[in-house]
């Protein structure tokens, strides 16, 4: 056991190592919603990073849930990232560690069961925003830049087994982000760079996406925590499917590492 933890951590630090390099994506899965709470006394929460590579902020993952009764809780998910891109032109460098920068938060509220044997499972509904910023390089070497907004509406399904020093879960969320603010902007505070705002019909992800504003994902998640009773290392993989046909460069996987606390609301 202690040797598959030890290859769990190994893996999920080598994923997130890379997890913010090279690629420009328009959706990452938020943290996931797994079902760790018993008998209407739990306060949850989790912080966390999901990638190691940046140069002047961290990646940070942030989850908290809070039991409303024996049946129901309320949940808040956050996320920051960052992608640094190679953008170099003929004649220019990007001298800028960051191109691509995302804030997401969410809130949702979910009716979960909890049993003897120490099984819990949970559906859940959520809504949240997204807002990220991207610089881009056209075809004549100059660099253009952008905003853009998206509205997520989830619904999804979330299982786990706790035991005193572990605990396993697995979650299966269904959203659709609706892309409502597509902004083109210039890089003029990136001096010596161009302050011209290019047409939108410039970047094709962004022409596409201001035609078709709804896309459907399907995200697929597992967590496992293990440590002290209250306090645990928490390690999160997931996946992503594109359900809507289409081109748009994505985020597929997702690897998060950090630090998960339960709280007794009744001993507290």
């Amino acid at each position: 056991m202690k040797k598959i933890l030890f290859l769990l951590i190994i893996g999920i630090s080598y994923a997130n190592l890379f997890a913010g390099v090279g690629y420009r994506d328009y959706y990452v899965a938020s943290p996931f919603k797994t079902s760790f709470l018993k008998d209407g006394q739990m306060f949850d929460f989790a912080l966390g990073l999901n990638s190691f590579y940046t140069r002047i902020n961290p990646n940070i993952d942030f989850q908290t849930s809070y039991c409303l009764t024996d049946r129901y809780d309320v949940f808040l998910n956050f996320f920051t990232k960052e992608s640094n891109l190679n953008l170099n032109s003929e004649n220019k460098k990007f001298n800028s560690s960051t191109i691509e920068t995302k804030n997401f938060i969410e809130l949702g509220l979910g009716a979960y069961k909890y049993s003897e044997n120490y099984f819990s499972s949970e559906f859940f509904m959520s809504m949240g925003y997204g807002h990220q910023k991207d610089i881009y390089l056209l075809e004549d070497n100059s660099y253009a830049g952008a905003q853009l907004g998206y509205l997520k509406l989830s619904i999804g399904v979330s299982y786990g087994a706790s035991l005193k020093n572990i605990e396993i879960g697995g979650s299966s969320r269904l959203s659709n982000a609706y892309f409502n603010r597509i902004k083109m902007i210039s890089t003029e505070h990136l001096n010596p760079f161009s302050n011209k705002i290019a047409p939108l019909e410039s970047i094709e992800d962004l022409h596409y996406l201001s035609k078709q504003r709804n896309n459907l994902f399907l995200d697929q998640g597992f967590a496992i925590r293990f440590g002290l009773q209250n306090v645990k290392l928490q390690l999160q993989l997931g996946y992503t499917l594109k359900l809507t046909q289409n081109d748009l460069s994505i985020n597929n996987g997702r690897s998060a590492i950090g630090l998960a606390f339960n709280i007794d609301k009744k001993k507290s």
